[in-house]
């Protein structure tokens, strides 16, 4: 990159006598990384190393300056902060620039701008590889940056563009330095994982030599680093370290698949849109960009504060495609990079209306939010999603991957429940939606949790009365701090999650739980048993009373309750539609209730297949799963050779005579045959968990709701002590009050 007579010869005629020489002994120290970039300097004589931190406490030497080359560009164009650090390695002499001078140069010479971007684009690549390289390495040694960087070529892919296809012999090396890939693995339900910057892909077909055993594909505009077979081979017989880095690649992602793991934070960016013009969108974006700042470093730019740090007017109004802007864009996409790897999240917020800034901030974007007031007019949301281009079917003509798109719906700080929201999610194309009240810390940050991928999930199992427990469980993991972003419930655990879901407090849970259990008493509605021991009206009418006319989709926190469908023989998960309704399935034990009909076909109570649904919380995305289990492993052992006469039995309990061997009742052989299949299911899905939370209510009869308080109690004091035990698991210490 050493061009004495190119950028040397156009600085000293556009600066002459401004130059000020700099002269460094062997070892001195020209600036260190996270320094104020207040300069430019051109190397005259010596030689100079450039050193980037690891993120481990250990440096990686990933240039060598000499004649001819610039020093620290990309700090002055990429946000005003040394990116490396550079010493001289012997004694060198350089030229200075101040940024006023570099400022001028690039608004009256574009040559030199076009020059500058050119290289602080070079260098924004090698930045990327060497962190990448860092991830998968960890220390690496001297030399081989340099042997790498020499071996790769650089890959550009537009956004929906293919990277690679199942069964295709390509067995290149790829590694990922922005944007993000999403990867389709072809199964009976295919599997899909997304790539983020500083990951790898390809590296089973590099060191098997078998075909591509999965589709990757762009989600945004991003830029990969490839390896031939021939360069990875030819670098691994000097550094066979490489060989075993990729190999523990592969059985990290292998065991991902069996069973995952919380990552760290990733870099994303995420656009925050407004569904039309009256929505307060500075509002909503500074508050979710102080919640993701709570999960790690957060940059958030508007169309103002874009060409504030850039320095370069208009900025924000330049179309990425013009050619006769190319130098300018080469700059705006060198800085953009830049502060993706220098921060967690990069939140850039649209304008009010479609703009060149808007649509770089989709363009940019891994994730799109569009915020909308939960009153506005929903052909208003659809008119804007078609001026911005963000409907499925647009995206599919232009090739593209339809990004993640998030709908935030906006309520005014004292609603007491949502509604309506079935007409949002019939208007919009999106793959999930959240409830947000202006002001509200709490929910603002289950924004952030759950876009961040760091959500926290409850999942509560089923017990009949037992499961009262979850109502002293829930009240004491608020008080403690930790949050619940999703909820998951069967059976027992399905009312109670609902309520949870609703926010409904504690005294006001225990008055629906009195109602609809004690007072209706609707487990006590005997029936002619030709469908089921309990006719069901009761129950139908203390769940109706109980939720209204709220759906499952107007809940303050996302939901879901199982159920088993009967006719079908799948388990169903319940996360829209009429709520009461899907509660009745999920609380409808076979011979107790008669099963709840949804289009002709039969539900059940859920403990059939999945009776402790943290699975689902897991694959909705929570990073960490609790679940609280409240069944009771019956012993249905029999003190006798056959069962006694009903009558004899029924004569010695009304008469207090000596009592008779343990003999189970009807209802423990319905409820172990219900929970039978999907034991094996509990205990996996326990051992998965990151908190299991057993309360100690097994003593207690599944019909005993009359000892509501006491077990509601006992999970809360339960909980309470375990949260303050010094032997709890140590990842709650980053939500749990000192």
């Amino acid at each position: 990159m050493s061009e004495p007579d190119g950028i040397e010869q156009l600085l000293r005629q556009h600066l002459g006598e401004r130059c000020r020489e700099v002269a460094l002994a062997r070892g001195e120290a020209l600036f260190a990384q996270g320094d104020p970039a207040d300069a430019i300097y051109l190397v005259t004589e010596g030689r100079l190393a450039v050193d980037q931190d690891c993120g481990d406490g250990t440096q990686m030497t990933v240039a060598h300056m000499r004649a001819g080359d610039l020093v620290g560009e990309l700090g002055i164009l990429t946000g005003g902060t040394r990116t490396a650090s550079v010493a001289a390695e012997m004694p060198s002499r350089l030229l200075r620039l101040g940024r006023e001078d570099v400022e001028a140069l690039l608004a009256s010479a574009p040559a030199i701008a076009a020059r500058l971007a050119d290289l602080a684009r070079q260098r924004v690549h090698r930045s990327q590889l060497a962190d990448a390289l860092c991830r998968l390495l960890g220390r690496v040694e001297p030399g081989l940056f340099e042997e790498v960087e020499r071996s790769v070529s650089y890959v550009p892919l537009r956004g929906g563009e293919v990277l690679m296809r199942e069964g295709e012999s390509d067995r290149s090396l790829y590694i990922l330095l922005s944007g993000r890939l999403r990867v389709t693995r072809p199964s009976a339900t295919p599997e899909q994982a997304e790539v983020g910057p500083g990951e790898s892909v390809g590296e089973i077909a590099l060191l098997t030599g078998e075909p591509r055993t999965a589709k990757v594909r762009a989600l945004r505009d991003s830029l990969l680093a490839r390896l031939a077979p021939e360069s990875f081979e030819a670098l691994n017989s000097r550094h066979p370290e490489l060989l075993a880095a990729l190999a523990r690649v592969v059985i990290r992602r292998l065991r991902a698949r069996e069973r995952p793991e919380p990552a760290p934070p990733r870099a994303m960016s995420l656009a925050v849109l407004p569904a039309s013009p009256g929505v307060p969108l500075d509002a909503v974006a500074a508050r979710l960009a102080a919640a993701l700042a709570r999960i790690g470093s957060t940059l958030h730019l508007t169309h103002v504060s874009f060409e504030q740090r850039t320095g370069l007017r208009g900025a924000a109004d330049i179309e990425p495609p013009r050619r006769e802007a190319a130098h300018h864009n080469a700059w705006l996409a060198a800085w953009l990079g830049e502060q993706e790897a220098r921060h967690t999240f990069l939140l850039l917020q649209g304008d009010a209306t479609p703009s060149p800034w808007t649509h770089r901030c989709i363009r940019q974007a891994d994730r799109i939010i569009l915020v909308a007031r939960a009153t506005d007019d929903t052909d208003a949301c659809r008119l804007q999603i078609a001026r911005l281009g963000l409907e499925p079917e647009t995206r599919s003509q232009k090739s593209e991957v339809a990004k993640p798109l998030t709908l935030a719906l906006l309520h005014p700080r004292d609603t007491a429940l949502p509604s309506g929201t079935r007409a949002w999610l019939d208007a919009v194309p999106a793959g999930g939606h959240f409830h947000v009240r202006e002001g509200s810390d709490g929910d603002f940050g289950r924004l952030a949790r759950c876009l961040a991928g760091r959500a926290v999930g409850l999942a509560l199992g089923g017990g009949g009365a037992r499961g009262l427990a979850h109502l002293g469980v829930i009240r004491a993991l608020l008080e403690s701090g930790l949050p619940i972003d999703r909820v998951a419930g069967t059976s027992m655990g399905s009312i109670i999650g609902a309520a949870a879901a609703m926010e409904m407090p504690y005294e006001a849970e225990l008055a629906l739980s009195r109602r609809a259990f004690i007072e209706g008493k609707p487990h006590k509605e005997y029936t002619l048993p030709l469908f089921s021991l309990v006719r069901g009206r009761r129950l139908n009418h203390q769940l109706a009373l109980a939720f209204g006319d709220a759906w499952i989709e107007d809940l303050w926190r996302p939901f879901l309750c199982v159920s088993c469908n009967l006719t079908t023989t799948h388990m169903v998960a319940h996360s829209r539609g009429p709520l009461w309704k899907a509660i009745r399935a999920s609380l409808a034990i076979p011979g107790i209730f008669t099963p709840a009909v949804q289009s002709g076909e039969l539900l059940v109570d859920g403990g059939v297949l999945n009776n402790l649904p943290g699975d689902l919380l897991r694959a909705a995305g929570c990073s960490r799963v609790v679940v609280v289990d409240v069944s009771r492993l019956l012993d249905l052992a029999i003190g006798c050779e056959e069962f006694p006469s009903p009558w004899r039995r029924f004569w010695r309990r009304l008469w207090r005579r000596a009592l008779t061997p343990h003999v189970p009742s009807v209802l423990d052989i319905l409820m172990r045959t219900v929970v039978i299949s999907s034991e094996r299911k509990v205990q996996e899905v326990k051992a998965d968990a990151d908190l299991c939370l057993t309360p100690p209510v097994t003593h207690y009869g599944m019909l005993q709701f009359d000892a509501m308080h006491a077990i509601a109690e006992a999970g809360y004091a339960y909980t309470k002590q375990l949260l303050s035990s010094p032997d709890r698991p140590t990842w709650l210490n980053d939500f749990l009050a000192p």
